[in-house]
């Protein structure tokens, strides 16, 4: 769920005790962080798995926080329901749940 925002210049998102936290590249100061904002391969092939207790209720909950996700949840052959959010610089999260 969406924890903070500093408009037009970073969003954080919190789930239980784990957060992300994403920052507009031209905002960003810090100079480690400043190598990597200015890269221009984002994403690539870059997956970040996160389990959710239930797929389909935290989809709900990312929609109803005005996130776009690219798929709906969907199983999959590994055991997995899941479905992903993609990122203004391409990077994926798949938020997935085990299938019982």
């Amino acid at each position: 769920m969406v924890d903070g925002e500093v408009a037009d210049t970073a969003i954080t998102f919190r789930l239980g005790d784990f957060w992300i936290e994403l920052l507009h590249k031209s905002k960003v100061v810090s100079g480690e962080y400043k190598a990597d904002a200015d890269c221009t391969n984002k994403g690539a092939g870059i997956y970040l798995q996160v389990q959710v207790e239930d797929t389909d209720i935290f989809y709900d909950t990312v929609v109803a926080n005005g996130i776009v996700p690219s798929q709906k949840p969907k199983n999959f052959p590994w055991n997995q329901r899941e479905f992903i959010v993609v990122d203004p610089n391409g990077y994926k999260i798949a938020f997935f749940s085990l299938n019982t």
